[in-house]
């Protein structure tokens, strides 16, 4: 039976996801499918990792009776030397549909000078990667020109090296710049001009930053993640010179600070140093550990979030920290996530972590509550059973709502304002529970995938960028 080239094209469309190879073999079949695919095969992501994989790609965009080049949308260049240098230059001038950019290294830029000038005449590119960044005349000319569609741009210097403010400088002439990703960055005053910016990541810090430069420097900011390189901040193991630190940033707050802003993210030993005082919605706190729960707790009283994400492996956190973490200052708070890694071969141990979990949130007043359970086998080993089944104590035949359910339940008797809840665990599907009913008389009901979705998107996602 012979198809229809239209239902052949429905069907490649369906295959068409990244790393499959279904696509590609389509293509093979015959001329027609192979013309037909190759809008599909260039909307995902194409690397190049070497100068063999650029002189192909090069012939490939250039050939055939129909152009290519407005398929393209995004295209990572991972060559610290171009073998070519006119060969990207080309791609890129004539790849005017191009969307997202990443250089591996952005010396890229001094070997041909066409490519800056190509890229700074991209029309749609919306987001720039550039890694091995310094500053150059090339590069100045290319954030001088860049055209008004570049709303995010990624800057990361050589391990070791910073990224001064003169660097971050030469960037304020674009004016359609929104998100900036810098790494290793060294502000050391306010002289710094980014008032359209609204999102700002810093990374891999090997200075604590100072919050004043930023808050003058960055006065519109809504989303701020911090991570500090702890092995190189040599006051790191100085309590005293850490507290100062502390100190330092909130006196500046007292004149200089935002108002509010929309979504933070950081370690516990990252927000502690940077001691924000202003109102923060959404809270996101990586790697909490219990010797951090003190700072945690002094982060929560001064930020009041209404949302707060906090990831947590058994192996480094103690149950008993997080009602210690969640005992004070969070009236305002109505949407908990937490995302935790147990032992798989410590039944006991995370048994105890689950009544104590419950014990902890007892006191909240939350109405939106995601629990994210991963498994760690420390052992090396692998399982394909519910661990959490034996965990719950569960009588009942296992089902695939068994464990959702049985948590569900343990959290409404816990938290009467509870509403929703979503249970997301390893070896078991994920479920989504409503609560209805009065005080004296709750019960739950499983809400679809769809349900869910509508629900976490416009609840307790609403302030995640």
């Amino acid at each position: 039976m012979s198809l229809n080239l239209d239902v052949l094209i429905s069907i490649m469309s369906v295959f068409a996801r990244p790393e499959t190879k279904a696509l590609i073999s389509m293509m093979h079949t015959c001329r027609a499918l192979y013309s037909a695919g190759v809008p599909y095969l260039l909307q995902w992501d194409v690397t190049l990792w070497r100068d063999e994989q650029l002189e192909s790609f090069y012939r490939f965009i250039f050939s055939g009776k129909e152009p290519r080049f407005h398929y393209l949308r995004n295209l990572g260049v991972y060559l610290h030397k171009l073998r070519s240098p006119k060969l990207l230059a080309e791609i890129l001038q004539h790849a005017s549909c191009l969307e997202e950019l990443s250089l591996q290294d952005c010396q890229v830029l001094d070997e041909d000078p066409q490519i800056a000038r190509a890229i700074a005449s991209l029309p749609n590119i919306k987001q720039l990667v550039l890694r091995g960044s310094k500053k150059t005349d090339t590069a100045l000319y290319m954030f001088g020109q860049m055209q008004p569609s570049l709303v995010k741009l990624s800057l990361a210097p050589p391990y070791g090296s910073y990224l001064y403010e003169d660097d971050i400088r030469m960037l304020s002439s674009i004016g359609s710049l929104q998100e900036l990703n810098i790494r290793n960055p060294k502000f050391t005053s306010a002289g710094l001009k980014f008032p359209q910016l609204r999102a700002l990541e810093l990374s891999d810090c090997r200075n604590a930053p100072l919050v004043k430069p930023l808050v003058l420097s960055f006065p519109n900011l809504r989303v701020l993640k911090v991570s500090i390189q702890w092995m190189h901040w040599d006051q790191m193991l100085n309590p005293i010179a850490t507290e100062r630190h502390r100190e330092k940033n909130k006196q500046a707050q007292l004149n200089h600070s935002w108002k509010d802003l929309d979504f933070v993210l950081g370690s516990d030993r990252d927000l502690y140093l940077m001691a924000l005082t202003c109102k923060i919605h959404c809270l996101e706190v990586t790697s909490v550990k219990s010797g951090g729960a003190p700072k945690l707790s002094a982060v929560l009283a001064d930020s009041r979030p209404t949302d707060l994400r906090l990831t947590m492996d058994t192996e480094t956190f103690g149950i008993e920290c997080l009602k210690e973490i969640l005992g004070q200052g969070l009236e305002q708070l109505t949407h908990l996530s937490l995302s935790i890694t147990l032992q798989i071969n410590d039944t006991p141990r995370t048994e105890s972590f689950i009544i104590a979990l419950m014990d902890a949130i007892r006191e909240l007043t939350i109405t939106h509550l995601k629990l994210r359970f991963t498994w760690d086998d420390l052992s090396g080993g692998h399982s394909d059973k519910a661990p959490m089944e034996m965990i719950l104590c569960l009588k009942a035949k296992p089902t695939e709502d068994t464990v959702g359910h049985a948590l569900a339940e343990r959290a409404m008797l816990a938290v009467p304002s509870l509403r929703y809840m979503l249970v997301e665990c390893t070896y078991q599907a994920d479920s989504f529970w409503q609560m209805e009913g009065d005080m004296e008389h709750r019960c739950l009901k499983k809400l679809s995938g769809d349900d869910c979705l509508q629900i976490m998107r416009n609840d307790v996602n609403k302030t995640k960028p």
